[in-house]
């Protein structure tokens, strides 16, 4: 492209999806076959400084591209557990579906959360994201696997939180960490 001339509107929107799908794609590194716990405290971290640093266009193509890579990627591994197979290809697409269009108004909370009010990434992140957990939790009748509060399960001090007070103290404190 020439100096001056309009830049592409699928650059920012191209880049927010990359972003955004690599960074909540690492959340899924904390369930089977990987379990591995560490990215879980990071993972968001680098869609939300970058959506907060790059407002735009892109902001709705990051977001959805990466619920699509956490969720989508769960829910591919759900449907492979027992007597999930049945639905096959289907059934994963579906439900998939159903967790984006239930991704969409908690994306715009946290837009407005990160970009029309000047609370802190470390407030807005984890009240949105828990928010979004426990309320997809209730929309759907129980996808309760899908929190990350569930990825310090080999921390045996962390999972005696959940024991006690429930997941959302572990994704609230994992989603504040993401967002500082």
């Amino acid at each position: 492209m020439t100096r001056g001339s309009p830049s592409s509107p699928w650059g920012p929107r191209l880049v927010h999806g990359l972003v955004g799908a690599v960074s909540f794609g690492l959340l899924a590194t904390a369930y089977a076959p990987l379990s591995w716990v560490w990215p879980v405290w990071v993972a968001g971290a680098f869609w939300f400084a970058w959506a907060r640093s790059h407002p735009g266009p892109g902001y709705w193509w990051g977001f959805m591209a990466g619920m699509l890579a956490w969720g989508g990627t769960l829910l591919c591994w759900i449907s492979s557990l027992a007597g999930a197979p049945a639905a096959g290809a289907a059934g994963w697409i579906l439900v998939t579906l159903i967790f984006l269009l239930m991704s969409w108004p908690f994306g715009w909370c946290l837009r407005r959360l990160m970009g029309k009010s000047s609370w802190p990434l470390a407030l807005a992140v984890p009240l949105a994201m828990t928010a979004f957990d426990a309320l997809r939790r209730i929309g759907s009748q129980g996808i309760a696997w899908h929190d990350p509060g569930y990825a310090l399960h080999d921390w045996t001090t962390w999972i005696q939180v959940a024991d006690l007070a429930g997941v959302y103290p572990l994704s609230f404190l994992l989603w504040g960490a993401q967002g500082l």
